[in-house]
């Protein structure tokens, strides 16, 4: 896979999710069905080196996450990067009504860690800012995750105050349609 060239680096949010749209409809198409996000851009050091102000999200699917022991070529990808990373499930829907980092463990049914393997895509030379990663799907391509296992409350107590901080409260990832 070649890298791709000429995005349009002053694309506005409303044209990156029209793009990722696009692209998402392509995915459906060999990927099975729609599983989980990612969230990118979700600390402030990596909201300021990319110049957007907000976490962005990317839609995950089923074919993209393999299984413990899944081999995979070096080139997955135009630009691929690799990132240790841990995946969690959602237990119900209360999650939904969660306010602070805290009120969201107990919504939580595992913790599985993760090798995610995101694809850039984009040529190095190429700009790539909030609007751009939204557009690209947030580089989502494939990842392997491990044994999961039932989160304890000393694990819910680490994830909670590890949640990504510096947004104002109850702003979630941006996600739009066309």
């Amino acid at each position: 896979m070649t890298p791709a060239t000429g995005v349009d680096a002053g694309m506005t949010m409303a044209d990156a999710f029209c793009g990722q749209k696009l692209l998402l409809a392509e995915l459906a198409k060999t990927q099975g069905r729609v599983v989980g996000y990612k969230a990118g851009l979700t600390n402030p050091a990596v909201q300021k080196r990319f110049g957007y102000d907000a976490p962005v999200r990317g839609t995950l699917f089923e074919k993209m996450l393999l299984a413990d022991g899944a081999e995979v070529p070096v080139r997955f990808g135009a630009r691929p990067v690799f990132e240790a990373d841990l995946v969690v499930e959602v237990k119900d829907e209360g999650i939904n009504d969660a306010r602070t980092p805290a009120e969201v463990p107990p919504h939580l049914s595992r913790i599985l860690p993760f090798i995610e393997l995101p694809d850039l895509v984009l040529d190095p030379k190429e700009a790539l800012n909030g609007p751009v990663i939204a557009a690209i799907n947030v580089g989502a391509r494939l990842g392997v995750h491990g044994q999961g296992f039932a989160p304890a409350a000393e694990h819910l107590g680490q994830l909670a105050a590890s949640a990504p901080r510096g947004r104002p409260e109850g702003r979630r990832p941006e996600h739009g349609a066309a």
